[in-house]
């Protein structure tokens, strides 16, 4: 091949080389675009669904699955002898009533599915426990009663666990004295429970307490509260635990309620006769706050209500009901 000829191959070879870098220069970065607005476009647009979130009816705290319990029901003593008192702490929902003398007694609600190793001293029923217990239904354990209560509970839906008919699921405490010396044990309830073949459900008449989303950290300490029973009990709010605590007791509530009725001595032995139905004032506390609203009964079930009649939301957690006559409690700033 001449000089010339070969020249003129290398000009061509150069000009075709040119073109071919040229254009994969600009192809290049178009394609990397292409690829990129690809994956922009694989965006999942299905509607999200949320998981459903159930509440226990008892405490109105979320559960992982919707609760199926049976509501057990315990009269526990509080007299000085009978202390310390076992499984209280571990209970739902509390009643304190007056009995004779202006002791209390309590009726403690607790869940079948989270029962204590050990409740008591068990003491004797009285009418208002029962009508506080038939608003939840299931099991009423009690040692005998007044007149009146046994009578009632011939003729009530409760599954009536009494020592004095079904003694084979108590026993007695032999280092304590009697009365102040008799227990049941949560295995011997889930025990009647399967024996008697008692129902996973409540009463037709309960319904729920409505319950909101607790603030956290509120920053309020809130009233000491004392309650006229013989013995005085006095209840204080404990802001670094977000929980109002009872002196003299190891006893923590979220949520305190203050229910006024009518109560009067009926006897010679100063047996109570306490009004349950109707309505009456009641004092909410909660995180240190206190107002005023109403207790109503409707349906067979208390609700409670604030001064314009909206139902009142509690907080998550356990709840204690003190019953008192009007006047019988005070709030002490």
């Amino acid at each position: 091949m001449s000089k010339k000829n070969r020249r003129y191959f290398y000009l061509i070879g150069g000009i075709i080389l040119f073109f071919l870098i040229f254009g994969l220069a600009i192809i290049w970065p178009y394609g990397e675009e292409s690829t990129k607005v690809e994956e922009i476009e694989e965006v999942d647009n299905s509607p999200v669904i949320e998981e459903p979130k159930f509440f226990h009816p008892l405490t109105g705290e979320v559960v992982s699955e919707e609760n199926k319990i049976v509501p057990v029901s315990a009269i526990i003593d509080n007299i000085e002898y009978s202390h310390p008192l076992s499984g209280l702490e571990k209970a739902s929902i509390v009643y304190e009533a007056p009995v004779e003398g202006n002791i209390t007694r309590f009726l403690a609600i607790f869940d079948d599915s989270d029962l204590p190793s050990k409740i008591g001293p068990i003491r004797s029923a009285r009418p208002y426990f029962i009508d506080f217990s038939e608003e939840y239904g299931g099991i009423f354990i009690h040692a005998g009663g007044s007149p009146e209560a046994l009578s009632r509970l011939n003729n009530t839906s409760l599954y009536n666990l009494d020592e004095f008919k079904y003694g084979n699921y108590f026993y007695r405490d032999i280092s304590r004295e009697a009365p102040y010396n008799l227990y049941i044990t949560g295995s011997s309830i889930k025990k009647f429970i399967k024996d008697f073949n008692v129902p996973l459900n409540f009463s037709v008449a309960f319904s729920p307490w409505q319950y909101k989303e607790e603030e956290k950290n509120w920053p309020y300490h809130g009233p000491e509260i004392k309650i006229n029973f013989k013995k005085e009990i006095v209840w204080r709010y404990n802001n670094d635990g977000q929980f109002y605590e009872r002196e003299g007791g190891n006893f923590k509530t979220k949520n305190l309620i203050i229910l006024e009725t009518d109560i009067e001595s009926i006897d010679e032995l100063d047996r109570r006769f306490i009004r349950t139905e109707g309505s009456g004032r009641a004092f909410f506390l909660e995180k240190g706050k206190a107002f005023m609203g109403l207790w109503k009964k409707e349906a067979g079930r208390i609700k409670f209500y604030d001064e314009e009649g909206k139902e009142v939301s509690l907080l998550p957690g356990n709840t204690w009901i003190e019953i008192v006559y009007p006047g019988g409690g005070s709030l002490s700033l």
